[in-house]
């Protein structure tokens, strides 16, 4: 049973990093074609932290069940 827990947590800590380099790189992505396209660097840096900031774990988990769609 702990040894079941410890693959879990090890798991779900690798998922976590994924995420969180994956939203990175994206929201980089995106900020560099919001400049290619023409936009102010500050507007694209305020788009492009509210892009990345939709897949923060801190915010969904700090909304409680109303940030979980299927939890409503």
């Amino acid at each position: 049973m702990a040894a079941a827990v410890i693959l879990l947590v090890l798991q779900l800590g690798r998922v976590y990093l994924r995420l969180q380099w994956r939203r990175k790189r994206s929201t980089a992505r995106f900020r560099r074609q919001l400049l290619r396209g023409g936009m102010s660097p500050e507007q694209a840096r305020q788009l492009s932290d509210q892009y990345g900031s939709f897949a923060s774990l801190r915010q969904i988990l700090g909304q409680g069940r109303a940030g979980i769609p299927f939890l409503r």
